[in-house]
């Protein structure tokens, strides 16, 4: 992964016109299938991507128990989006 540093918005939007401009080229020349951009948006890039669930637990979890917090919570998803919320079943 490549970090830019950016100090104004001009800077970002140039950087971002670039970017897609060279992703839409890759595209086209050769009909490969390449995947949007990831955009970090943190104030430092040496903080830990983590979810919300995983910033305010004291503990690490397992996948199986953040998943049972997940299915628990489905409930209060779907009334607030409005929203049903597709899931498989693992």
């Amino acid at each position: 992964m490549k970090q830019i540093d950016l100090d104004t918005w001009d800077e970002l939007e140039k950087a971002v016109e670039q970017l897609q401009a060279f992703l839409k080229s890759k595209r086209t020349s050769n009909g490969s299938s390449i995947s949007r951009p990831l955009y970090r948006g943190q104030r430092s890039s040496s903080w830990k991507l983590e979810t919300t669930l995983e910033r305010y637990l004291t503990r690490e979890v397992s996948v199986e128990r953040y998943n049972l917090y997940l299915w628990l919570i489905k409930p209060a998803i779907e009334s607030y989006t409005g929203e049903k919320w597709k899931s498989k079943e693992i």
